[in-house]
């Protein structure tokens, strides 16, 4: 959650940030927040004001009932019309409703060492590893795809020359480990089944993977599928996100509550600290999850 008042304090950094992590500056509208922030605080106050003279009508009913009565009624109207708003002119919800839905759209602030790019190409390459030769040289390093050139242009156990590597996407359907015709006809497109050894070798790399991560200290969950929406608000996954998140129908749900279908496993493992003030000596914390991901993707 971004804080307001480093907003208030700083919008030319924020106006900024919506620059170079390409939010839409017409949803993250920094001048209007501000303008909205003012009201917020105007209304506010007023609201303070009246509520500090609600408390005192006690007082003026002990010496002249029906004066506080009159008064009691001409305050509630008042807040009526700062809580609700009145013909052209909004209340405090209705002002607070548009001022949290633009910072619902704020970024987080950039690191200052992360640099700034256009796209993948202006990537920063930090390492590339060689098989058979190991790490590349620093001044062979660039952005993007700087290190291709450098890379083996076939398997190094390959026998023929004219192999030709192909995605393993096409190897699955070769091999016949993919069967993506019958997974469009079961689920629909983007979906497929794996069978026998790759099947076995995707559970293989992420038994590899696991192996490995609690070798580092990491420690295994295994999370909820299914997030209320304040989870993924929490994780920045909405609004920007929200065309690409299954959301499941109320009606069968407990409580009626609407749920989404996490993309990754990272809004459930940050939420399990939801609502916690982690101490300094519990950090860093690590953890990790392999779970289903589901991912509408629509028009990729």
């Amino acid at each position: 959650m971004i804080d307001p008042k480093a907003v208030r304090a700083n919008p030319d950094a924020m106006r900024e940030a919506i620059r170079v992590r390409k939010v839409d500056p017409d949803k993250a509208n920094v001048d209007r927040w501000l303008d909205l922030d003012a009201k917020r605080q105007e209304l506010q106050r007023a609201i303070d004001k009246l509520n500090s003279e609600k408390k005192q009508l006690a007082q003026l009913g002990r010496t002249d009932p029906d004066a506080a009565r009159k008064k009691g009624r001409e305050l509630r109207e008042e807040g009526r019309k700062l809580e609700h708003g009145e013909p052209g002119e909004p209340g405090l919800r209705t002002v607070v409703e548009e001022w949290k839905e633009i910072m619902d759209w704020f970024p987080n602030w950039p690191h200052p060492d992360m640099p700034a790019g256009a796209g993948e190409e202006d990537n920063v390459e930090e390492n590339a590893w060689i098989p058979g030769q190991g790490y590349l040289a620093a001044d062979k390093l660039g952005r993007g795809n700087t290190t291709a050139e450098y890379m083996p242009k076939r398997p190094l156990h390959a026998q023929d020359d004219a192999f030709e590597p192909l995605h393993h996407a096409d190897l699955g359907v070769k091999l016949g480990g993919i069967n993506t015709l019958q997974g469009g006809q079961v689920s629909g497109s983007r979906f497929a089944y794996l069978r026998g050894d790759v099947a076995r070798m995707q559970y293989a790399l992420s038994q590899l993977l696991i192996d490995e991560l609690l070798a580092r200290g990491y420690e295994m969950f295994v999370p909820p599928l299914l997030v209320r929406e304040r989870s993924l608000y929490g994780t920045s996954h909405f609004p920007e996100g929200r065309d690409q998140v299954y959301a499941i129908k109320t009606d069968n749900v407990e409580e009626g509550a609407e749920l989404f279908l996490v993309g990754s496993s990272e809004p459930a493992n940050f939420s399990y600290f939801m609502d916690q003030t982690l101490d300094s000596a519990e950090l860093p914390v690590k953890l990790f999850a392999y779970t289903a991901c589901f991912r509408s993707e629509a028009g990729s």
